[in-house]
This record gives structure tokens, sequence and C-alpha cells, in this order.
């Protein structure tokens, strides 16, 4: 959290703000994701109950 205290002018905001613009870039991973059909959506439901059926 900053307060009005903690940056001394307007030039070190954007330093501070380009620093965490470069850390988060060098530091994020990319994440897939996944849409499944209706169809895909109700047949991994129904092995999952197959599985607890057998449990």
């Amino acid at each position: 959290m900053l307060s009005s205290n903690d940056l001394e002018d307007l030039d070190a905001v954007e330093r501070r703000l380009l620093a965490l613009g470069e850390r988060y870039n060098a530091t994020a991973r990319r994440f897939t994701q996944h849409y499944m059909t209706t169809d895909q959506h109700l047949e991994r439901l129904a092995h999952h109950d197959r599985i607890l059926q057998v449990a």
C-alpha cells in the first residue's frame, strides 16, 4: 500500500510503476483456458459418476 509520502514526485511514481511492470512480465506465466462443449462436459460428469459407482 502506498501513501502520499512514499514517493517524492511523479518521476518516482513512473519509475515505480515501470519497475512493477518489468517484474510482472519477468515472472508471469501463460495459462491455457480450456472450453468444453456441453457433450464433453456431460461425458466428463458421466465418467466421474462411473468412477464413484465402482468405488
